[in-house]
């Protein structure tokens, strides 16, 4: 009977001891699991950040992908545009030298009527372009103006820059090709009618400038005229005079910027960083200028424009940029003070900011195209960062949204800002009610000083008193 028992009690004491094993299994199992847990999160935590690196390389990878589509686009029509000029070129050279080996050719029978002439010269001077060029084709082989060849090339300077345009200037080329064709002498009159159309055009006449210089790059490089004497050298030089004023030089920083972008290789002899570019993107060379100015001509160009560029192109962005932080500085106070900007300083604001962001550009351009360094300007506060990006409307509300409110409300501004005057706030009668009770208090005042003092009793007494102990004193 006891053995059971026995049995029993070392029964229960074996299930207590399994029961302390399995309560110790249970409290060991989270502290082997919290270990296990954060070794796996922190797998995990990898795997999401390789995950994250390789779409943010997929992502590098595809912009990286998309600017060298966009380059080879871009590169793709910029050569197109080339090739198509240059084989236009091409053909008007080979046609000014055949006319320089063979002589002009003035044959047929020819209108020499006046009113004929007439009508001609005034279809030179409103050319427009391609759509006009056969019209002007038939006067040329019609006509015998061989009397008024100066007139001829004055009306071609009349139309340029006014009727024609930049994108028409090879039809102004055939024009005068297909004239000096013609004409003996046309090249000559052509070379002066450039030269006084230009000097007769004011420095702020941007548009016929910029036309008259690509114009006559243009005869030069088809040899229209010949390059030794035409007005392009001179045309030059003063275009890079860094005496002129400041808004003369920014115009004809202006006018040479189009000039180089278009013909940095033929006329300067650079070949653009961004040419280098278009060719690796492309995989091809560039097209081959054939048509350029001799290499002497070339070098005396490009020291011109290049020196002028290192030397005034840092003093004129500087100067620009300096008039808009200063425009900036009173618009914010304005803001401060007032509250808003007025319409005349907002307006000059913009009118700073835009003539800022052109110059910018325009030496861009000639950074871009005589691989130049491109000149930055210095701000007056080393901790300041930038200038002139966004909208300027919105920059204007957000300051406005985190400038505090200075008056409550527009009566509490007029109640400051509008001093009142008394008078017409205090009835008159009260004013001068108290300026009379004022001028009484003064009188009485004054007639009391005056009077003489009058002693009491007692102050008598204590006189005499001390009179009496003063001559006591004496004896």
């Amino acid at each position: 009977r006891q053995l059971p028992n026995a049995h029993l009690g070392g029964m229960g004491k074996a299930g207590n001891v399994g029961a302390g094993v399995a309560k110790a299994k249970a409290k060991a199992t989270p502290e082997k699991a919290e270990p296990a847990a954060k070794a796996a999160a922190a797998k995990d935590g990898a795997k999401a950040g390789a995950v994250k690196d390789a779409e943010k390389k997929d992502d590098g990878k595809g912009k990286a992908d998309e600017a060298t589509a966009k380059l080879a686009e871009e590169a793709q029509q910029k050569l197109a545009d080339d090739e198509r000029d240059e084989k236009s070129r091409v053909a008007l050279r080979e046609q000014n030298r055949k006319i320089q080996s063979n002589g002009a050719q003035l044959s047929g029978n020819r209108d020499k009527s006046i009113a004929r002439v007439g009508k001609f010269q005034n279809k030179l001077k409103l050319f427009k372009g391609e759509s006009d060029f056969s019209g002007v084709e038939k006067d040329i082989d019609g006509v015998d103006a061989s009397k008024y060849v100066s007139e001829l090339a004055e009306c071609m300077m009349e139309a340029a820059g006014t009727s024609m345009k930049l994108k028409e200037l090879t039809a102004g080329v055939k024009v005068c090709t297909r004239l000096r064709a013609t004409y003996d002498d046309f090249s000559d009159h052509l070379c002066r009618a450039l030269k006084k159309a230009f000097e007769a055009t004011a420095v702020t006449d941007l548009n016929r400038r910029r036309f008259l210089v690509r114009f006559c790059v243009e005869l030069c490089l088809v040899e229209c005229i010949p390059a030794a004497k035409s007005p392009l050298m001179d045309i030059i030089k003063e275009l890079m005079d860094i005496s002129a004023t400041e808004e003369t030089l920014i115009i004809n920083f202006t006018i040479i910027s189009s000039v180089v972008q278009k013909h940095a290789v033929p006329c300067f002899n650079i070949v653009p960083a961004k040419q280098q570019a278009y060719e690796e993107a492309l995989g091809r060379p560039w097209v081959e200028r054939s048509c350029a100015l001799d290499s002497a001509m070339q070098s005396q160009l490009a020291n011109l424009v290049v020196n002028a560029y290192q030397s005034s192109a840092a003093g004129l962005l500087q100067n620009a940029h300096s008039r808009l932080l200063e425009q900036e500085k009173v618009n914010s106070k304005l803001r401060v003070d007032k509250g808003a900007v007025d319409a005349e300083n907002q307006l000059k604001h913009e009118q700073l900011k835009e003539a800022f962001t052109k110059l910018q550009a325009t030496l861009a351009t000639l950074s871009e195209h005589l691989n130049q360094p491109l000149p930055s300007p210095q701000e007056e506060d080393p901790n300041a960062s930038r200038i002139g990006q966004g909208n300027d409307k919105k920059d204007d509300d957000k300051i406005e949204d985190e400038l505090p409110m200075i008056w409550d409300d527009t009566e509490q501004q007029r109640f400051f800002e509008e001093v009142l005057d008394l008078k017409d706030v205090i009835p008159a009668v009260l004013l001068q009610s108290g300026k009379k009770e004022a001028e009484k208090v003064e009188t009485a005042e004054g007639e009391e000083a005056l009077a003489p003092k009058v002693l009491t009793e007692e102050e008598k007494k204590e006189e005499a008193e001390a009179k009496k102990e003063a001559e006591a004193k004496k004896e």
